[in-house]
């Protein structure tokens, strides 16, 4: 009731400002008419004023001319008689349009009667002249008639003067008085104006006080519900973090279980212990994406990207998952959709993992599809389009749109049949969403499933293509004859490389960046080259590209790379590479590659991991001497030099990440930081130190936790040199 009233106020005083203000402004230009109505006749006055002059003036001007002619005999003198004339007629004319003030027009009637009778008496004396002579023109010039013509125009010009005089001070009063009352009401409105501006200025002064006391109030509402959501992140990170780095050890022990000789029930046990830690890491990192969702820390990155090396990745992480439940998995892509875009290939990877992941959940026959076309926006977008097809058991229509919230899957049978958080499709529509894309879905129930998503992007300008990797097309070259490039700047991971090819009687030739090894390949032939991704002079990228369009070699090119992430794969492709490895590689999945592209089996290279020292690792609170152990093969020749190199290599980088963060270099301390991975792998560091390294790439100039990042690296690092110079001491030499 009391807002209505306080509402009616207003309303009434604003109805009652307009009015005054419209009055106001209605009498103001009522008299700025009048000033501009004065001004006009005012200056009609002058001009009458001059008119009248002029006539005059021209009547004794025509005058004199005809007396010259007379004098001297002259008639030049008469030359433009005629047009003074018409001057005068014309002006006499205008003088007839006056308004009837004061017998005006009866004054210039007789003027212009007067004019007429001038004018025909000088056309007299001037045809006089011509024809009988000057005396008889000097007589009939020197007729009284004449002189009181003239005479008689100056008098009536004069009276007309006098009548427009009165008029003239009519007109000046009238000027003044419109000047007098527009300068009133112009300060009256100035006043209102004034009294109206400070009037809403306190209104709004103790409305803004109002309202900043609310906005305080809530600020401090919403400080809380940061706070609690702050809480809840960094429990959420910290768990996800404090569980997956386990988990990662888990599942990665069980890789190397597999390994070892065990019996049909040990290997039942192994699987399930895998399969078990996967699902786990699952729910993990789908945990994790939602809290950065929440948070507001999903950044999209804008980078170029090979749609169709994406869609084969895609392909290779699912294949076997398709032929474990003999599933049918087919692709098709539109051939007018540019393969490279700028976009964020990493969410839309995750996107369509989810999704084909959730589709192979769901679908224990028949197929899996999935299909990219699109339309072009503008000359430099195109609106790229997905659509994923199952053959699964399908959803409800009244569940279809509760299948987008979080925790929330079709059915509550789902969960405890096929397991889940219910969170990959709520990731899936908000990581759509983020990148002003579109997300719908149909489905049948016992049929399958559809999901319909698109997200536009930028055509890259580089077009450049897809080269599907050669596997099929490599002889095989192995045996005896086969030679790989090996382009790796970091030495020990060059030490690890050349270790164990030389285990396998594998050929090879060590460079130290792109560079090298473009030269390298115009020089000498190869079977295969390992490229490292960032290395100096020439990145992996830039020589991949310059192997490919410069020199035309098709030569298998594996990438390796300690970025672990999503869609790192995709830019290989799309650069032109074959394979992705990443760091640190194992032997197992180095072997299997070779294998696929050589075309040549594992026969007589050592895979197994003997292991004949056994594993100290237990002695040792910060180094895993696992995969050491795993590359060595129990060759501890092997095992020393690469210590060595970690006693000598670690502590120079250490330091320069040091000077690199004092000196604001943040490009040298992203390097360093990436170089490490690989330096530091080798004796089981990754788990422990990767996510801070992971930070330090990935982190803005103005990132507070820098500082502390390194730091935290530097104790980690210490902590391992004394128990690597240990380790050094205690082995056999």
């Amino acid at each position: 009731m009391r807002f209505r009233r306080f509402l009616y106020f207003l309303t009434f005083v604003f109805v009652a400002i307009i009015l005054l203000t419209v009055y106001m402004q209605y009498n103001s230009n009522k008299n700025l008419k009048g000033l501009i109505a004065d001004n006009e006749n005012l200056l009609n006055e002058f001009r009458n004023d001059k008119d009248l002059r002029d006539i005059q003036s021209l009547i004794l001007n025509i005058e004199s001319r005809i007396r010259g002619v007379i004098v001297t005999g002259d008639t030049s003198h008469v030359a433009g008689i005629e047009t003074e004339i018409n001057k005068v007629n014309t002006t006499i004319a205008r003088l007839q349009e006056l308004d009837d003030t004061d017998n005006t027009v009866q004054l210039v009637d007789e003027l212009d009667s007067l004019v007429d009778r001038k004018i025909f008496f000088s056309r007299l004396v001037l045809q006089t002249y011509f024809d009988a002579g000057k005396q008889a023109a000097e007589l009939q010039s020197a007729d009284k008639n004449g002189k009181g013509l003239t005479d008689a125009i100056t008098r009536n010009i004069l009276q007309l003067e006098s009548v427009r005089r009165k008029t003239l001070s009519r007109i000046t009063t009238s000027l003044d008085n419109n000047g007098k009352k527009a300068y009133l009401w112009g300060y009256v409105f100035l006043v209102f104006v004034i009294l109206t501006t400070i009037t809403a200025f306190l209104f709004i002064i103790n409305k803004i006080k109002r309202q900043q006391e609310l906005i305080h109030d809530l600020d401090a509402s919403e400080k809380r519900v940061r706070e609690a959501a702050k809480v809840k992140e960094n429990f959420l990170a910290n768990m996800s973090h404090e569980i997956r780095t386990p988990m990662n050890a888990i599942i990665g022990f069980t890789h190397l279980l597999e390994r070892q000789p065990l019996d049909e029930k040990s290997r039942e046990y192994i699987k399930s212990i895998e399969s078990s830690g996967e699902n786990l890491l699952a729910i993990i990192n789908d945990i994790l994406d939602l809290s950065k969702i929440e948070a507001g820390m999903i950044r999209i990155e804008a980078t170029p990207f090979s749609v169709r090396g994406m869609l084969q990745s895609i392909e290779m992480m699912f294949t076997n998952k398709m032929k474990e439940k003999d599933l049918g998995f087919h692709f098709s892509i539109q051939d007018d959709v540019p393969d490279i875009l700028i976009g964020d290939n990493i969410r839309l990877t995750q996107i369509l993992v989810n999704l084909v992941s959730n589709a192979v959940k769901f679908t224990d026959a028949g197929f899996i599809a999935i299909r990219i076309y699109g339309e072009k926006r503008d000359p430099d977008r195109f609106n790229l389009r997905f659509e994923i097809t199952d053959t699964g058991i399908g959803i409800q229509e009244h569940m279809q749109e509760a299948v987008f919230e979080r925790f929330k899957q079709a059915e509550d049978a789902t969960t405890r049949q096929f397991g889940g958080t219910g969170l990959g499709l709520s990731i899936v529509k908000d990581l759509v969403l983020i990148q002003n894309g579109e997300l719908k879905m149909q489905s049948t129930p016992g049929k399958g499933t559809r999901f319909y998503f698109s997200i536009p992007y930028i055509i890259s300008p580089d077009q450049y293509g897809f080269v599907k990797p050669a596997g099929d097309a490599i002889e095989p070259t192995l045996t005896g004859s086969a030679r790989i490039l090996i382009a790796e700047d970091n030495e020990i991971n060059q030490k690890l490389i050349a270790h164990l090819f030389e285990v396998w009687g594998i050929d090879y030739t060590l460079v130290k960046n792109g560079r090298e090894c473009v030269q390298q390949l115009q020089r000498e032939k190869f079977d295969l080259v390992l490229m490292d991704i960032q290395m100096p002079e020439m990145d992996g990228y830039t020589a991949t590209r310059a192997i490919r369009e410069n020199l035309k070699q098709d030569i298998p090119i594996i990438a390796m790379t300690a970025h672990a992430m999503a869609g790192e794969r995709e830019k290989c492709f799309s650069y032109g590479m074959d394979e992705h490895l990443s760091k640190p590689i194992r032997e197992r999945e180095l072997a299997t590659i070779l294998n696929r592209f050589l075309k040549k089996k594992l026969d007589g290279m050592k895979l197994e991991n003997e292991n004949p020292t056994g594993n100290p690792s237990g002695k040792y609170k910060i180094i895993d001497l696992a995969y050491m152990k795993e590359v060595s093969q129990g060759d501890m020749e092997y095992e020393r030099t690469v210590i060595r190199q970690f006693l000598e290599l670690v502590p120079g980088d250490i330091k320069a990440l040091k000077q690199a963060l004092e000196h604001k270099d943040f490009n040298t301390l992203r390097k360093i930081a990436h170089d490490l991975k690989t330096s530091i792998s080798i004796l089981g560091l990754t788990n422990k130190l990767d996510d801070f390294l992971d930070k330090i790439e990935s982190a803005q100039p103005a990132d507070p936790n820098l500082p502390e990042i390194v730091n935290t690296i530097e104790k980690v690092c210490l902590s391992a040199f004394d128990e690597a110079a240990l380790l050094l001491e205690s082995m056999p030499s």
